[in-house]
């Protein structure tokens, strides 16, 4: 029979003892952490003789995992929220969630079956009703048109987890907050310099690109100007006379990489203590040329393979069943990437 378990605790955890390691063997494990709990669910097929027994679990998390550890996310990224805080209308009451409309977000739950009606490990859009309420939309553009999906609402106390994947900053256009130096006002917008931004915009400045990357040029804590990958500056020629909102999409950290940093017969890529573990979403984006076989400008899915190296999976189920994608150089030219993440 195949049985189902979800552990709960505030202590690192072994998965199986000794004396069953054999019977049970190695599984696949996905596990979500928020502060300081270790979330983890988990199936495995037992014999007939162990169906009516409790496994237990003791130790060390770090003594049961390799090149598939899991290490703690940021907890300021990941927001809790139980299944009788649905209503009947599709809202979930989270106060002071501190969420924006189109914020990316991606849906765990212990148990790894959702029981809201939507799909775990996936990714979705807020929608903002107020400081205490969100609705949830397929897409960001469904976000912003507040065309939300159905969640099924239950009276019953299980957790899930929105994981933050990343940050939106949205800006009006007009003469007070776009200065004619092509510096941007944004009050407190605790951007670091040289972080990376996507600029979002049906009806974009003259000068800047919908979709594109960006860099921050700090001047203070409300004024900044944008760079272009290339470490150019941007050069703002028009203003639009629409009142859009044009978004800032940023994420906490980003980490650079070249094409000589990568090993084509291990399919490996070299970033020096990345803390990075298998399973971890982000985002490639190309700095500078793109010598390889992949696509940019998109999400992959993290398979730690030591503390300096990673590989890259498509979807989190092949992070997790280590089906890795096979990197080619297409050319000799040296390229830089980033990878963006929370």
């Amino acid at each position: 029979m195949v049985k189902k378990y979800c552990i709960v605790t505030r202590d690192e955890i072994n998965l199986f003892p000794s004396n069953y390691q054999e019977i049970l063997g190695t599984k696949k494990y996905r596990v979500s952490l928020d502060n300081s709990k270790v979330v983890l669910s988990f199936s495995i097929k037992t014999p007939d003789f162990l169906k009516d027994k409790k496994i237990y679990m003791s130790g060390s998390i770090k003594n049961q995992f390799s090149t598939s550890q899991w290490t703690k996310p940021n907890s300021s990224n990941s927001i809790i929220f139980k299944n009788k805080d649905i209503n009947p209308y599709n809202t979930i009451y989270i106060q002071n969630h501190n969420l924006v409309n189109g914020q990316c977000v991606q849906l765990l739950t212990p148990n790894s079956i959702s029981e809201i009606g939507l799909s775990c490990w996936s990714n979705y859009f807020i929608i903002k009703i107020d400081d205490n309420n969100i609705k949830l939309a397929d897409s960001y553009q469904n976000a912003i048109n507040t065309s939300n999906l159905s969640i099924i609402h239950s009276n019953i106390d299980n957790i899930n987890y929105l994981i933050m994947i990343d940050n939106l900053k949205y800006l009006t256009v007009n003469s007070s907050t776009i200065l004619s130096d092509n510096t941007i006002v944004i009050n407190n917008h605790n951007y670091n310099d040289k972080q990376i931004i996507q600029y979002l915009s049906s009806n974009p400045i003259g000068g800047l690109l919908n979709n594109s990357y960006y860099y921050i040029k700090q001047i203070d804590n409300n004024n900044l100007k944008l760079e272009n990958l290339d470490n150019t500056e941007t050069n703002f020629t028009t203003l639009p006379l629409t009142q859009d909102l044009h978004c800032f999409k940023s994420w906490l950290n980003n980490k650079t990489f070249k094409s000589t940093d990568i090993i084509t017969s291990l399919d490996t890529i070299k970033i020096s203590n990345h803390s990075l573990y298998t399973g971890y979403q982000v985002e490639l984006i190309n700095i500078l040329n793109n010598n390889l076989n992949i696509s940019t400008n998109q999400k992959y899915f993290i398979i730690k393979y030591d503390d300096n190296n990673i590989r890259l999976a498509s979807t989190y189920e092949e992070s997790f069943s280590n089906e890795y994608i096979n990197i080619n150089m297409v050319n000799n030219d040296i390229s830089v990437f980033a990878f963006l993440f929370n």
